[in-house]
């Protein structure tokens, strides 16, 4: 149950939080105050425009940068400009969750050729309570809107289609925007990802590699977690399960190589103990030309789990060599046993060891 909107204390404040302090400063701040409760204490002075939320948003026709971000509380910070306030505890609620009335995305995914549905609560509740965008000032005249895109790697992912709904999220409990995919050429094996945001203005549908959701103001719905909002689906089994990406190099010397990288997953499902090997060739001149000076066949670097989706940092490989060799450049591939092997990256040393007579 929320707290009334008056006779607010800082004894009443405290017991509710769970705490002996009755300083107001430390009350505001205190990490058992309920970032999901609508009323809350907040940083600046005025109401603020996202019930105390910080979300990012883009101007971008293409929002997919939206998927990155995740809200975050805005605390006030005592000052001035962001004073500590008893007064914003009134009417809060300290037990309700997004969790209880998610106002995220839902999607109804799909066969190759479907219709996909997608769907917004924009958090309209009995009481009230949850700090939803329905309740948000800034988002009161804002619309409902999606881009979807489409691609074989999470890296390789093109726009096909925006749209956006016609109803204002100030005054409407929620959107359903429905897609015909049989226009989108969409293949199995592929992933598609739907990125849902709130927009400032409504914009034509948009579809194709060139087009996008309109140059308005438009900010992301991932309120708990990336995959709160952002939706990713994969089209049948992906045509490439895993993928290699962000190799880097640091060089020890003369001597040796130091390799680290990033093993990337298009699977809608986390995967364990991925085993990943890594092996390399030595070459005594650049770009992997010259005499081939030493081989190194697939040694493990070790077992990763990677969540849909996601990826895993590969730790450093030292690659060394005797010092009799002047090595300029190094050919280097990771590997997934019976799963994948990427192609060759080439290094060139900036530093070698010449050799006199």
């Amino acid at each position: 149950m929320a707290l009334e909107t008056t006779n607010i204390s800082t004894t009443l404040v405290g017991t509710t939080l769970g705490t002996s302090s009755r300083d107001v400063g430390t009350l505001c701040t205190h990490d058992n105050v309920n970032k999901w409760s609508r009323y809350k204490p907040v940083n600046g002075i005025y109401l603020h425009p996202t019930c105390g939320f910080i979300i990012t948003g883009t101007t971008d026709q293409r929002p997919n940068a939206l998927r990155n971000y995740v809200w975050s509380y805005d605390k006030p910070v005592g000052g001035q400009l962001s004073p500590f306030r008893l007064g914003d505890f009134r009417g809060y609620d300290h037990v309700v969750r997004y969790t209880d009335k998610p106002f995220g995305v839902s999607v109804s995914y799909p066969t190759v050729g479907g219709t996909l549905s997608i769907s917004c609560d924009f958090g309209q509740t009995t009481n009230a309570t949850l700090a939803s965008p329905r309740y948000m000032p800034l988002f009161a005249d804002y619309y409902f809107g999606v881009s979807v895109y489409k691609g074989t790697t999470t890296y390789d992912l093109v726009h096909v289609i925006s749209k956006c709904g016609g109803n204002k999220i100030g005054s409407n409990s929620g959107e359903l925007i429905q897609i015909d995919t049989s226009t989108l050429g969409f293949t199995t094996g592929e992933i598609y990802m739907v990125i849902p945001f709130v927009s400032e203005m409504t914009f034509t549908q948009s579809t194709g590699a060139t087009g996008g959701a309109g140059n308005a103001n438009k900010y992301n719905l991932n309120a708990v977690s990336v995959d709160s909002g952002t939706i990713m689906k994969n089209i049948g089994t992906p045509t490439y399960p895993f993928f290699f990406s962000d190799y880097a190099y640091q060089q020890t010397g003369s001597y040796g190589v130091k390799v680290s990288g990033r093993l990337n997953s298009n699977k809608e499902t986390n995967s364990t103990s991925v085993l990943v090997k890594i092996e390399w060739t030595l070459y005594s001149d650049i770009n992997g030309g010259g005499s081939v000076l030493g081989t190194q066949t697939a040694i493990t670097v070790g077992y990763y789990d990677v969540p849909r989706f996601g990826y895993a940092e590969l730790p450093q490989t030292t690659v060394t060599w005797d010092t009799g060799l002047s090595v300029k450049s190094i050919k280097v591939r990771y590997i997934i046993p019976s799963t994948l092997t990427d192609t060759y990256q080439t290094y060139n040393m900036t530093l070698w060891h010449e050799k006199h007579y």
